[in-house]
């Protein structure tokens, strides 16, 4: 499972950001962090979840959008393959607009700016109409400063942005899955530059009511224009950082406490642009993470944050 799921990220991320447009200048951290977390899950794909959204910049942010995407997955990711719009709805404790894109529907909601270190929390409800062939189910969300609810522009210029998607794979129809106790939090740059070191901070959660002893963060960074994921030279001050078998690096927690917070740091340099299915660059930088649990191989957390690229 954790093979593809860079390629996901990428394909289910860069699908939403494209349409955003340009934005103007922001701080060099980017000031938001999303926490996406499961909180009931169906054997039909359908499920609740959970966004916590926070200011984690000194200052009152701006308005901030938020996108909802659900997709499925009838592929491994390869080169030319792209998830496909999801045949559910998704609703949400706050105002959504829905819009049809050529990647499928997109559901999107302006939330009042926040405060200095403030946070907010939405819940969402996706319905699905079951997994068919597909591959994978997910659910994206996506957050970025400013009102882009309308802007559905192509561009390549992609606005930094975080996000997230959970996923789960067939296997679980034949029960209701529990959802991953735990919770994701990245946290990164707004701006790169081609071949300049960006550090990246991860920061997982324990939801759970006893230890966790299996949760693994998996990180496998896509190599621009070219799918399957390369492997991108990592550096991390996580002491037990290993190669998995899916060619990137892994970090796995064995002794995760109930309530517990950790976190370490991920730095790369920053690659050449993306291209994207047109043939266009798009001056972004992705960086994103796979979680998972060994004895709950059917499902993954995969937070992306999107950082503007210069040359």
């Amino acid at each position: 499972m954790r093979s593809i799921t860079t390629a996901v990220g990428l394909g289910v991320v860069l699908a939403v950001l494209v349409g955003f447009g340009r934005t103007s200048q922001v701080p060099s951290s980017f000031p938001l962090s999303v926490d996406l977390r499961a909180t009931k899950l169906a054997s039909d794909g359908s499920g609740s979840y959970v966004v916590v959204v926070r200011n984690r910049s000194g200052h009152r942010a701006a308005p901030i959008t938020l996108v909802l995407l659900e997709q499925t997955v009838r592929d491994a990711g390869t080169a030319g393959r792209h998830p496909s719009p999801g045949s559910g709805s998704v609703s949400a404790s706050v105002p959504l607009g829905m819009f049809a894109t050529k990647d499928g529907r997109t559901y999107r909601s302006l939330l009042p700016g926040l405060a200095a270190g403030a946070s907010t929390a939405i819940t969402v409800d996706a319905t699905a109409a079951g997994f068919g062939d597909a591959l994978l189910k997910c659910l994206s969300v996506v957050v970025a400063p400013g009102d882009r609810t309308r802007n559905l522009a192509p561009t390549s210029s992609v606005p930094p942005s975080v996000g997230a998607s959970f996923c789960e794979g067939p296997g679980n129809v034949k029960a209701a899955p529990t959802p991953l106790p735990f919770s994701v939090e990245l946290r990164g740059p707004a701006d790169t530059r081609v071949g300049a070191k960006a550090t990246y901070t991860i920061t997982v959660t324990s939801h759970a009511k006893t230890t966790i002893h299996d949760a693994t963060i998996n990180i496998s960074q896509a190599k621009p224009a070219s799918l399957p994921p390369r492997a991108i030279p990592l550096t991390t001050d996580w002491p037990n950082m290993r190669t998995s078998k899916a060619g990137g690096e892994e970090a796995l927690l064995r002794h995760l406490q109930p309530g517990q917070s950790v976190s370490f740091h991920v730095t790369m340099r920053a690659p050449e642009p993306l291209r994207a299915t047109d043939g266009k660059l798009i001056y972004a930088t992705n960086f994103n993470v796979t979680a998972s649990r060994r004895s709950q191989s059917g499902e993954f957390l995969a937070p992306m944050l999107s950082s503007r690229l210069q040359s």
